[in-house]
């Protein structure tokens, strides 16, 4: 899939950088970054009295807690912060920390982790998948990108990695090992052939998805799934002279699409093999080879000509949000800025249109996340003019923003919404701007009023809300 398009614009590189030291802030263990220990945070202020008791909820968030030679996996009950639970533990490398992806079930843990050995995570990193019951962790493939976490599909059968090699990008597709669920046929071994036979080849879990010159495509980043059941959206920055960042989707991507798709060219197969057969018994002319297989992507919206970041799929897979540079007009007069600010595309008409900012203030938007209803986003947006960090939820169709509450300074990062909308994680960042020296922690925040601190902090990677 390709676009030709306007030159990439010098706003959307300093957009990209801005980003990038937002991505950093909010924790990953990355490569070459020094151990640092968790922030030790002041306890968020008591309640008012006339603020109502914390919303009790099923759910449950997960995050990896960054160590210096060793990762947690920890899972908490939001009204109960200070008493996160265990899942995993996880050697590495001194001073790179994993980058996890618990499987949709649950019983898994995917990790990319950084070897003695290697120089370059973008392409000497290894995938690994741990058994949470078990606890035994099985390699799958090397050369994959630490940069980008592992993406599950909603069965819990296949996974979806970046690999970067000399001039090419591309995404794996792997089949995860994993024990038959209950019910779950059992595998049948295969016999060892006879001693004057060639051993059947072992079926490689890892092909290759998708595969693009970098000359064409910077990156590929997988970001979801659609409701069809079979398809994944992806996001495509494109390289050359075209710049910008498009939305794709492949198939087949979940396990039964997969399944029936090499079902079905297996069979095309076989019964070209035996038309040939049977035409050279008749002594007739061979069949015509079998056509190569369409391409297995499409375009499905052509997001915006910058580098865009941050992106988000809404809950009901009908909307995608992400950040992007905009001129806007500066404080002094004919002046303009560069600043950060929410997308959203309805994916159904394809149209792209700017988070309503009519009733909020000016400044650089952060991540946004979907409440579970699909139809408002969540923001958070920098300090600036001696002003506080602000937390937001917005239609996205217009009206009036939702405030949620914050602290008297620094600003949060939106992380993702409980399935019930009873809280949002946020990371907390006690900076006044991405750049500044600055201590992060884990906080819920529920509608009703509450902020409810972890206590966890610094470099952490959040993984999701679960109901154990």
């Amino acid at each position: 899939m390709r676009r030709t398009g306007v030159a990439l614009r010098w706003a959307g590189v300093l957009c990209a950088a801005l980003v990038a030291g937002l991505a950093l802030s909010c924790g990953g263990g990355s490569p070459g970054a020094t151990p640092t220990p968790s922030a030790t945070s002041s306890p968020s202020p008591a309640p008012d009295t006339a603020t109502p008791a914390p919303p009790q909820t099923a759910y449950r968030f997960v995050w990896r807690q960054f160590g210096a030679t060793e990762d947690t996996i920890l899972r908490v009950a939001p009204d109960n912060p200070g008493q996160p639970e265990t899942l995993a533990v996880v050697p590495h490398r001194e001073g790179y920390g994993i980058k996890p992806s618990l499987s949709p079930d649950q019983e898994l843990l995917a990790y990319v982790t950084y070897p003695e050995s290697a120089y370059d995570a973008s392409f000497q990193s290894d995938l690994y998948v741990l058994d949470l019951k078990t606890k035994e962790a099985k390699f799958i493939t090397g050369q994959v990108d630490l940069h980008f976490k592992p993406l599950w599909s909603p069965d819990s059968r296949l996974l979806y990695v970046r690999r970067n090699i000399g001039q090419q990008v591309m995404v794996l597709q792997v089949k995860a090992p994993r024990t038959p669920k209950e019910g779950e046929p059992t595998p049948t071994p295969t016999p060892s052939p006879p001693p004057d036979q060639t051993p059947a080849p072992t079926e490689d879990p890892v092909r290759v998805a998708m595969e693009e010159s970098v000359s064409r495509v910077l990156s590929f980043t997988p970001v979801g799934f659609a409701d069809d059941g079979r398809s994944m959206f992806f996001v495509q920055v494109q390289g050359g002279t075209g710049g910008g960042t498009l939305l794709g989707e492949y198939a087949p991507a979940t396990w039964e699409a997969v399944t029936k798709a090499d079902a079905e060219a297996a069979a095309a197969q076989r019964a070209y093999e035996e038309a040939v057969q049977a035409a050279i018994a008749a002594g007739a002319p061979p069949p015509e080879p079998l056509p190569t297989p369409a391409p297995r992507t499409k375009l499905v919206a052509d997001l915006t000509d910058q580098i865009a970041s941050d992106f988000a799929l809404s809950p009901d897979a009908h909307k995608f949000a992400f950040l992007a540079p905009q001129l806007v007009e500066g404080s002094e007069p004919g002046s303009v800025e560069i600043r950060a600010r929410v997308w959203w595309t309805d994916l159904g008409t394809t149209a792209t249109s700017p988070l309503p900012i009519d009733n909020l203030p000016p400044g650089d938007f952060l991540r946004p996340a979907w409440y579970p209803d699909s139809s408002r986003l969540t923001v958070g947006l920098l300090p600036a003019d001696g002003r506080p960090g602000k937390l937001l939820t917005v239609p996205v169709a217009g009206g009036m923003p939702e405030l949620l509450p914050t602290e008297a300074s620094g600003y949060d990062v939106p992380v993702s919404w409980a399935p019930d909308g009873s809280y949002i994680a946020v990371i907390r960042d006690s900076g006044t701007s991405i750049g500044t020296p600055s201590r992060r922690r884990l906080v819920f925040v529920s509608p009703a009023g509450h902020r409810l601190d972890s206590g966890e902090g610094h470099d952490l990677e959040p993984l999701g809300w679960v109901q154990p």
